[in-house]
């Protein structure tokens, strides 16, 4: 049981902290902790004091790397050499940890009070390592301290994540509720929770934490109403709620009004779905009201349910980054990893896209390589037909994921166990043990790929 550490009348300080990732590479695509900052928001609700570490991101502090910045909110994290995992020992990159230094930490976790609780997420299952040694930091500075330990990795490796990382508790799956019953079972609160069931019932994520930062992500909804067997969206989150269009734009006003933020990232899985009830709306509104923003989708929107009035709302919008998702230029491939999009589907979207005034060369367009029975003369023929079109290329590399469709498959012809150690479902280790990429075959396609988008600027 927990006390306020200053013996305050104000509730318990509550520490969250964004972890380091460890891997071959980095780098941020608007990407901030979007579920780490939705518990924040509620714990305050709730009368909790709230502060955040985020080892990734300086947040706007005069040390901010500025010239790694690309001006729109996109850039590169800073990067520790460390030694390659005994997994990746053969593998002939370098290896790494992507964030602010250890030292940056500390200072970071000197300006507050001592937590009564500490929250940590998670990313990707193969970053684990970062989370190991973000707690082994936190348990050495707040010994006694719980940790509780939430997250993609903590919600599809759960058991790996109770032996591995040291937290007092795993919390997999989403649900502000869950954690907030937790914290207020470990502090010995006793007060009447609110409701989080609906979407539009939750705070807006507690961006004002950072002081100051260059860019937000945003949800207008959570999970996806399709089921790629590829796709973890569904484990993760749920069903699929849209949240009110009134609600959305209070963020928005929020956001762009109150933080002075210029770019935002949509990270729906499923944005343009319903659109006339959804997007649409939203967009108008944006318009209406004179918000200036920069939109960016770094996840692929859904190409057919992409019409001609919803590309030009996104043009007046403020629409600058924008990506589809295609996969596969194969029919039959396309039919069962998930039947959402066909290359009839993509032509079309293009076509709006363009018409509303978007150049096709800065539409990027999102194909996956390194499904186990995929051959390289269909990867490569995929990335002839989008370039045909005028879009550009953006590869994505196949990553086993645990719980999924295809997941099955691909565990049993595994050369390692890939379910034991997720350091194997590393997209970048295991593309290295598929027949059409090994061998050369993903340099091959990646210099395609170069080839193909430097050809549309020419």
């Amino acid at each position: 049981m927990c006390t306020d550490p200053d013996g305050s009348r104000e509730g318990p300080a509550i520490l969250l902290v964004n972890p380091w990732i460890t891997d071959f590479a980095a780098y941020d695509l608007w990407a901030r902790p979007l579920g780490l900052l939705y518990l924040a928001a509620v714990l305050r609700d709730h009368g909790y004091r709230v502060r955040l570490v985020d080892c990734l991101h300086p947040g706007g502090r005069p040390d901010h790397p500025s010239s790694k910045r690309t001006g729109d909110g996109r850039g590169k994290l800073d990067k520790t050499p460390l030694p390659k995992p005994a997994p990746y020992a053969a593998i002939p990159r370098r290896y790494g940890r992507y964030g602010i230094s250890e030292a940056d930490v500390h200072r970071r976790l000197a300006e507050g009070p001592d937590p009564a609780v500490i929250l940590v997420t998670s990313g990707m299952t193969y970053w684990y390592p970062g989370v190991v040694q973000t707690v082994e930091l936190l348990r050495c500075r707040y010994p006694g301290v719980p940790i509780l330990l939430g997250g993609v990795y903590a919600t599809l490796c759960p058991e790996h994540a109770r032996r591995r990382t040291g937290a007092d508790r795993v919390l997999p799956g989403p649900g502000e509720s869950k954690t907030l019953e937790e914290v207020d079972e470990i502090c010995g609160r006793e007060i009447r929770r609110r409701s989080y069931d609906h979407p539009g019932e939750i705070p807006f994520p507690a961006f004002d934490l950072y002081g100051s930062t260059d860019a937000a992500c945003l949800l207008t909804s959570r999970g996806c109403p399709l089921r790629c067997t590829y796709c973890a969206a569904h484990l993760l989150s749920p069903g699929f709620r849209q949240r009110p269009v009134e609600n959305v734009l209070a963020e928005l006003e929020w956001l762009c009004r109150a933080l002075k933020i210029k770019d935002v990232a949509f990270y729906d899985d499923a944005l343009l779905w319903d659109a006339d009830r959804h997007i649409k709306p939203i967009l108008e509104e944006v318009v209406r009201r004179h918000l200036k923003v920069r939109f960016h989708t770094p996840n692929g929107l859904h190409a057919r349910l992409l019409d001609r009035e919803t590309a030009e709302l996104m043009f007046r919008g403020g629409f600058r980054t924008v990506r589809l998702s295609l996969e596969t230029a194969d029919e039959i491939l396309q039919r069962r990893i998930g039947p959402k999009v066909t290359r009839q589907d993509l032509v079309r979207a293009l076509d709006h896209l363009a018409r509303a005034g978007f150049r096709r060369r800065e539409i990027g367009v999102y194909l996956l390589a390194g499904l186990p029975e995929q051959e390289i003369g269909e990867i490569i023929a995929s990335i002839d037909f989008v370039s045909s079109l005028g879009a550009a290329v953006k590869l994505a590399l196949y990553s086993p994921i645990p719980g999924t469709i295809e997941w099955r498959g691909t565990a049993r012809g595994a050369p390692a166990d890939l379910e034991a150690e997720p350091l194997w479902q590393n997209n970048t280790v295991y593309s290295l043990t598929v027949p059409a990429l090994k061998d050369g075959g993903l340099e091959k396609i990646k210099e395609h790929v170069r080839q193909r988008n430097r050809s549309l600027a020419q």
